[in-house]
């Protein structure tokens, strides 16, 4: 990377912007990679399946992000984006990314379980109090993973070390933490509103974001 723009918060999206930009072939390549993992949970999705989504998703799904965040890692480091690369962190991923991803399983389920009773003409107040702690839940869990994926191909550590971690940079980085999953939800917002065929383009552009913030906020550039 040019040495006279190092990786900085106030140089941060430029970077990104720049390096999604040189590597745009090779980005979409990854996105395309990682919608191919993920066609089995979207299958089930469309069919209307929700629960079994979210735990294939789990199986599936997590262990695709953890690749592609490695894959664009060495896009970010100007290294030559393989495909082997993907391939490689995918096996070597598989089993640790599957555990952090199955952590967002149960209040997922929990939320899903929890929808339908808001159907009712009198919703009892345990039923919002549930539904809180589930999107509360979910919001932990999606702070703590956007730190413990790219931790996960950066350090190669263990589960307990990952999530440790995790917690130390999103306390640490509460700004960082809100924009990016700021980001992730209008990116979600995209692609419901406008067209399923974005997921075939966000994931990767968010991935480089993520990948970048990691490395940002570890000070290694």
């Amino acid at each position: 990377m040019d040495e006279l723009q190092p990786l900085r918060p106030d140089t941060y999206v430029s970077l990104v912007v720049q390096k999604l930009w040189e590597n745009l072939p090779s980005v979409l390549w990854g996105g395309l990679l990682f919608s191919l993992c993920c066609l089995p949970a979207f299958a089930l999705f469309a069919v209307g399946w929700l629960a079994p989504t979210v735990v294939v998703g789990a199986l599936t799904i997590a262990p695709a992000w953890a690749a592609l965040l490695a894959y664009e890692r060495t896009l970010f480091l100007d290294d030559q984006g393989k495909t082997n690369i993907f391939l490689h962190a995918l096996r070597t991923y598989w089993r640790r990314s599957a555990l952090l991803g199955g952590l967002a399983v149960f209040p997922l389920l929990m939320t899903l379980t929890t929808l339908p009773l808001l159907t009712q003409a009198d919703v009892p107040l345990l039923v919002w109090i549930g539904l809180g702690a589930d999107f509360f839940g979910m919001a932990l869990m999606a702070a703590l993973l956007l730190y413990a994926f790219p931790l996960l191909v950066h350090t190669d550590q263990g589960v307990r070390v990952l999530l440790r971690d995790a917690l130390i940079l999103t306390s640490r980085q509460p700004f960082n933490t809100v924009g990016l999953l700021g980001m992730g939800i209008l990116f979600g917002f995209a692609v419901g509103y406008f067209s399923l065929g974005l997921l075939f383009l966000l994931p990767a552009i968010y991935g480089m974001f993520v990948v970048a913030n990691c490395l940002l906020v570890l000070g290694e550039k």
